[in-house]
Parts: C-alpha cells; structure tokens; sequence
C-alpha cells in the first residue's frame, strides 16, 4: 500500500509539472511506527537543515515551514532500497 501511495504522489508531482527526485532510504524501516505528524521516528536522527546548504541525513529546509517541519509524510516520496 506504501508503494501505491508513493507513486501516485510522485505522478501528483510530475504532472503538476514538479521535480521529483527524492533519495531512497538506505536502511530499514519496516519495525518504525507509522508516521503522523506528531510522531516520526525520522527525526529521531534526521533533522532540519540550518540553512540552504545540508549536511548528509539532514531535511532540507524546503520541507519547511517558519523552522517547522510541514512535509512530514517522508514515505510518500522516500522509499526504502530494494533488498
């Protein structure tokens, strides 16, 4: 169901005439609790950028709002690496 999720957001995008060109998830996350926006175990180790340059497993502040992160929903664009 993630799956369909995410590529019907990705096609959303595309045909609104967006960029999509997000990065897979590199680990796991099949044991994480499903994200909402008061809880994400993302944030556990990724955080908001500090500026327009990031550092690698930072959000970039485009998923951001007055410092606040409003596109919190990482799996409709992020997927995890194939096994």
């Amino acid at each position: 169901m993630r799956k369909s999720a995410a590529l019907i957001a990705a096609a959303m995008l595309l045909a609104a005439g967006a960029v999509c060109a997000s990065t897979t998830i590199p680990h796991p996350i099949d044991s994480y609790p499903p994200i909402t926006a008061e809880q994400n175990a993302c944030l556990m180790c990724h955080q908001l950028a500090q500026g327009d340059k990031r550092e690698k497993m930072q959000i970039p502040v485009s998923h951001a709002e007055n410092g606040k992160i409003t596109r919190n929903q990482c799996t409709m664009c992020h997927q995890p690496a194939a096994k």
